[in-house]
């Protein structure tokens, strides 16, 4: 991949944790994803347990994204 400059994510979603976990959980349910396990996941990445992974952004902007619309499904 090219990447003109690289942004720091990462150190964005740690500044930030908190914000984007209580995000997820107060997000609507979706039948087909167990938010359990996601912010298990979540929390492990946080920690430091698991390396960064770019879906996390990806569940956050989701899952945000329902909120933001009152998406239900």
């Amino acid at each position: 991949d090219k990447i003109g400059f690289e942004t720091p994510e990462n150190i964005w979603l740690k500044s930030k944790a908190s914000l984007f976990k209580r995000l997820i959980l107060e997000a609507p349910d979706v039948p087909f994803i167990k938010k359990d396990l996601l912010i298990k996941e979540f929390d492990q990445i946080m920690l430091g347990k698991k390396p960064f992974d770019w879906r996390v952004w990806r569940w956050i902007n989701f899952f945000r994204w329902l909120s933001l619309k009152g998406v239900k499904i």
